[in-house]
């Protein structure tokens, strides 16, 4: 629908700022995720002991193409980041084993010390400027949880909670 010559519109627009602790359409992140960096260790004594074709088999298996043979025919991690931690490198590997008891081809842990933090903006502000504005805030929760607890300890406010420290 189109306006007629001489025909006008009269609106009234508020605008206000608001929070994405108020209403999620404020947040300045898209996604926000992390995941733990991987620790992943060849055995090349014990992979030495299988054929090309069990250790083409084992790169074949992994989803995330994490591993790839060397111009030798050694296995290589290729990229360490793409690691979902799928399993499926170490149960392939884990059927090759004649006895159960022989050392594992191949290990993929979480380095429980360490992980990739990722945040996905919306473009409302920089991540940069939403992640340091946001290490703010916490670091001001911990400092005032901090404080709670030396008045509890001073017996404060709060002292007859109960709580022993």
């Amino acid at each position: 629908m189109r306006l007629a010559k001489g025909q006008r519109i009269h609106c009234v627009c508020v605008a206000f700022i608001g929070i994405a602790k108020e209403h999620h359409k404020w947040s300045p992140v898209a996604t926000a995720t992390y995941r733990y960096e991987p620790i992943i260790t060849l055995n090349h004594q014990a992979l030495a002991t299988l054929t090309d074709a069990q250790r083409r088999e084992i790169v074949d298996s992994s989803p995330d193409k994490l591993l790839a043979l060397d111009a030798d025919g050694r296995l290589e991690v290729t990229d360490p980041d793409k690691c979902t931690f799928s399993g499926e490198e170490e149960a392939t590997a884990l059927a090759m084993k004649v006895n159960v008891s022989d050392d594992d081809f191949l290990s993929i842990k979480h380095d429980e010390s360490k992980f990739v933090f990722t945040v996905e903006g919306t473009g409302a502000l920089p991540v940069g400027e939403v992640v340091i504005g946001a290490l703010r805030v916490i670091n001001s929760k911990i400092r005032a949880l901090q404080q709670e607890v030396l008045d509890l300890g001073k017996g404060g406010a709060g002292a007859d909670t109960g709580m022993v420290f």
